[in-house]
């Protein structure tokens, strides 16, 4: 397995994951459509899209984009059921937060909600913390944590 940078041959991938994935939680929303339809405007204001790839097959992708000055907001995490519970989810989040680092964040920000357990844990894991949930074009979202970088 190796991870790897947004290239737009697996840009389907990472649209028909991350679709299948909020279908199978919750309801897909306006942001969403319009997250997933803009993938080249994120890439080209500073953010980035990593993906486990092995054998040119995408087991896991995650999403980093700057929102203000020095504040990040990582999202989209989605690993593909049969690769789950094997770290690959943590890997493609940690190339998220690296990412950020390396392009002079301070903070980095999600959201998410409280039923998904196992995405809280790879939160916990790296640092985040639970804060108040604020504005957010997510309906779903109960949840949101930060890391201060």
């Amino acid at each position: 397995m190796k991870i790897v940078k947004y290239q737009k041959k697996y840009e389907i991938d990472f649209k028909t994951m991350s679709l299948a994935w909020i279908e199978k939680y919750f309801k897909v929303e306006e942001e969403d459509i319009r997250t997933l339809e803009n993938l080249e405007d994120l890439i080209d204001k500073g953010g980035m899209i990593f993906f486990a790839v092995e054998n040119e097959k995408v087991m896991s992708a995650c999403m980093i984009r700057p929102i203000k000055e020095h504040i990040w907001e990582i999202g989209k995490l989605v690993t593909k059921d049969h690769y789950q519970g094997k770290g690959i989810g943590s890997q493609i989040f940690k190339s998220c937060i690296n990412y950020a680092e390396d392009h002079y964040a301070r903070k980095i920000i999600l959201y998410s909600h409280t039923s998904l357990q196992p995405a809280i844990a790879i939160y916990k894991k790296f640092g985040f913390k639970e804060v108040p949930v604020s504005a957010t074009e997510y309906s779903r979202s109960n949840y949101q944590a930060e890391l201060e970088l």
